[in-house]
């Protein structure tokens, strides 16, 4: 990075780095082999996160805004991308003890405060301090007093862009005096770029959590009630024990994450583990073959699937069927796709006459045509996405007694040094072949894959060789997609024309036989956790 040369206000000498601006939709890229992602200052957000799936198409696979002003918005109630903080998700009663001494800080979900206040970190505007092809640093100066927390705090944020993996870095240091500190990232995933035409939720989506056998338990606001349940092998909220579709078993989940909720806003507590050998989840998607494992330093994960009734996300411009059919690949200055790309006039971003994805009349039209109806939503639907965000222990600093149960620190002050989270997001392409996504870190080796090698003729592909488990490198294949869509009645009338009917029916699974061709060979493409007595 260069450094600007010159006078500063007295006429001495400076070194400041020079840090270029935005672009003129206030973003930062970075890229990498693989992998390319979009920054902006406001909130230290992603708004753009681009991979490619097993056909080799790039989508954008976070949901987020054309224009990063949006992300500054004042009042602004979504935390979409963001930073979220000095302290994430709930605090009961918007109020905690240190040292015997009550704090009140501003409220903003009902009785409770959310996400650090109504001015969290989400919506303040960060500033750049370091800048590379691949890494961007964000810096933010919290103040006493503000939203109610005591003590003066600096954060410092890092994304980073390696081959096939984001890693994101979060540090947090009080200044001045003890205060509660835990930050998250809100990101709201669709692996598929919403360009799924058949599918615009994440309901088809694949979540293996192998070591989620615990959750917190939460009252109807979703505040902790300090119990610690089981999830039981096989229960609604069972994802450790196999690979499961995240929406196998959404639609008996009635009162799961609160009062009159379906779905999942459930804070998973996660087993001891290895942070830089052992994932914490794997998110996959069978439609564009693009596999996300995710790694991280933190206790607990929330997962959210996106239950509001009505979507009130607008589609990117990078994003949707359209964006494909249409080969669009420029983003727009407004958050109204339609009024400024008059090609896309006929696709308005709104209620459509019957939402993607379901009952009989969106069947009917596709027996009869192969792109989305005329009135398809340019916005994100119920369910249309998942959030799977890293934290420790929802509300720990109101309930002291799960310090011996798993909790980690959540109170910080000058002398006992920085609240740091940390977290790899991989990707990669799940489907024939290996059948499953391998990492390989560097200097460690695949010691099954050495004992085939030895075990082969001498002719072997160069892929087989030490050298490749040696790279710090992603096995990628390509899927065979007819396997997915294994039905007598053919492709159209397949797994997720079947999957539909859930919604229309709520039978409770009555067409489990109609998942088997599909979930059979999907489960096995990503059941590559250790066996019991492996390392």
């Amino acid at each position: 990075m260069r450094k600007r040369k010159g006078k500063g206000k007295d006429g001495e000498k400076t070194n400041e780095k020079y840090i270029p601006p935005p672009d003129i939709y206030d973003k930062y890229t970075l890229q990498a082999e693989g992998i390319r992602a979009s920054f902006t200052p406001y909130g230290a957000s992603i708004t753009n996160l681009w991979v490619a799936g097993y056909d080799g198409v790039e989508r954008d696979v976070v949901v987020g805004y054309d224009n990063a002003t949006e992300y500054g918005r004042e009042g602004r109630e979504d935390h979409t991308g963001g930073v979220v903080g000095r302290y994430a998700n709930r605090i009961a009663n918007a109020g905690f003890d240190i040292d015997e001494v009550h704090h009140n800080v501003a409220s903003n979900d009902g009785n409770n405060q959310l996400h650090g206040g109504p001015n969290g970190w989400h919506l303040r505007k960060f500033n750049v301090t370091s800048l590379s092809n691949n890494s961007i640093t964000f810096s933010l100066l919290d103040p006493p007093g503000f939203e109610g927390f005591p003590g003066e705090v600096i954060g410092h944020v890092t994304y980073t862009l390696s081959p096939y993996t984001w890693s994101v870095r979060m540090t947090a240091l009080s200044l001045s005096e003890k205060t509660p500190i835990m930050l998250s990232n809100h990101v709201l995933w669709n692996l598929d770029g919403f360009g799924n035409i058949d599918d615009q939720t994440a309901l088809a989506h694949v979540l293996y959590m192998p070591g989620s056998k615990r959750r917190i338990q939460v009252g109807n606001d979703l505040v902790p009630t300090g119990t610690i349940l089981d999830n039981r092998k096989g229960s609604v909220n069972d994802f450790y024990s196999r690979p499961k579709f995240i929406g196998k078993d959404i639609y008996r989940s009635l009162g799961n994450c609160g009062l009159r909720c379906k779905g999942y806003d459930n804070v998973y507590v996660l087993d001891k583990h290895d942070p830089k050998r052992h994932p914490i989840a794997t998110l996959a998607s069978p439609f564009s073959g693009i596999a996300l494992t995710i790694f991280t330093n933190q206790r607990t994960v929330h997962l959210r699937t996106y239950n509001v009734e009505h979507g009130n996300m607008p589609l990117k411009f990078t994003q949707g069927p359209t964006r494909l059919a249409h080969n669009l690949t420029e983003p727009t200055t407004s958050q109204n796709v339609v009024e400024s790309h008059l090609h896309l006039e006929s696709i308005p971003a709104h209620e459509p006459e019957f939402p993607i994805h379901s009952g009989p009349k969106w069947k009917e039209h596709r027996r009869h045509n192969s792109g989305p109806p005329p009135n398809a939503p340019r916005m994100v639907q119920k369910h249309g996405c998942v959030s799977l965000d890293l934290l420790d222990w929802i509300d720990g600093i109101n309930h002291p007694e799960w310090n011996g149960e798993g909790a980690g620190r959540q109170i910080f002050g000058p002398e006992n040094g920085a609240f740091e989270l940390r977290t790899r997001y991989v990707f990669g392409v799940v489907g024939e072949g290996n059948g499953r996504m391998m990492e390989a870190p560097a200097g460690e080796k695949d010691e099954k894959r050495k004992e085939k090698k030895r075990k082969e003729d001498d002719g072997k592909s160069e892929n087989d060789d030490d050298e490749s488990v040696e790279k710090d490198e992603f096995q990628i294949v390509k899927p065979d997609m007819k396997k997915y869509y294994n039905f007598d009645e053919g492709m159209d009338d397949g797994f997720f024309d079947d999957y539909a009917q859930y919604e229309v029916d709520d039978s409770k699974l009555a067409l489990e036989d109609g998942w088997k061709p599909c979930k059979e060979f999907w489960l096995s493409q990503i059941t590559w956790w250790p066996d019991e007595g492996e390392d």
